[in-house]
C-alpha cells in the first residue's frame, strides 16, 4: 500500500486514464477550433487565404487584403492589382519617410538610393494604376502574360531597387530607428511579387 493508501497498480492506472483523458481533450480542443477557424472564413475569405498561402508572408498578406476579399470575386488578378494598389501607397509613405531623414538626423545618413526606387516607382503613378486596374475586367483564364508584363515588371523592378536601399541603409545602425517603414514595405513589396507572379502559376 502507498502512503495514500492507494495500490500502486491503481495508482498506475489512474495516471494512465489522465494522461489519455488530457490527449483526447486536447486532440478534441483542437480539431473544434481548427473547425471554428474554418467556419468563420467566407468563400470570399477563403479564397484570399489561399492566395496569400502562396506568397512569403502569409499573415501580413492576408490582413492587408481582407478588407477587400468581397471585392474579389475569386480573382487572382483583382488580388495581384490590389496588392500592387497597396504597395504604391506604402511607397508614397516610404517617401514622406526618406525625405524627413536629413530633418531628423541632420547630415547624418545618405538615402539618395532609396529615394530614386520610389522616384522609379511611383512616376506616372496614376496612369500606371489606371492600366493595372483595366486588367481586372480579364478573366483569370484569358489573361496572358502579355496582359501583365508591365505590371509584373513594375513589381520586379522595384523589389530590385528595393535590395539596393542597402546601399543607404547599411550605415544605419538601426534601420527601423531611422526608417520604421522600410522593412514592412519589403514584406508587402515581396508579397505583392508572389501575387502577381501567381497569377499564371
Amino acid at each position: 500500500m502507498s502512503r495514500m493508501g492507494i495500490p500502486p497498480e491503481m495508482a498506475a492506472r489512474c495516471l494512465i486514464v489522465l494522461v489519455l483523458a488530457s490527449t483526447i481533450t486536447t486532440s478534441i480542443g483542437q480539431a473544434t477550433a481548427a473547425a471554428a477557424a474554418g467556419a468563420t472564413l467566407t468563400p470570399a475569405q477563403a479564397f484570399l487565404r489561399e492566395r496569400c498561402n502562396a506568397v512569403t508572408y502569409k499573415d501580413p498578406c492576408y490582413n492587408d487584403l481582407a478588407p477587400y476579399a468581397d471585392s474579389f470575386g475569386g480573382s487572382r488578378t483583382k488580388v495581384a492589382v490590389a496588392s500592387a494598389t497597396i504597395l504604391m501607397a506604402k511607397l508614397d509613405a516610404f517617401d514622406k519617410e526618406l525625405q524627413g531623414v536629413n530633418v531628423k538626423f541632420p547630415g547624418k545618413y545618405q538615402v539618395d538610393v532609396c529615394k530614386k526606387m520610389v522616384k522609379d516607382a511611383t512616376e506616372g503613378q496614376r496612369e500606371r494604376l489606371a492600366r493595372f486596374k483595366a486588367l481586372e475586367a480579364i478573366d483569370d483564364a484569358k489573361v496572358t502574360a502579355n496582359d501583365i508584363a508591365e505590371l509584373r515588371k513594375w513589381a520586379t523592378d522595384t523589389w530590385m531597387g528595393y535590395n539596393k536601399c542597402d546601399e543607404d541603409t547599411e550605415t544605419m545602425p538601426d534601420v527601423n530607428e531611422v526608417l520604421p517603414s522600410y522593412e514592412p514595405l519589403g514584406v508587402v513589396m515581396l508579397n505583392c511579387v508572389n501575387l502577381i507572379v501567381g497569377i499564371k502559376a
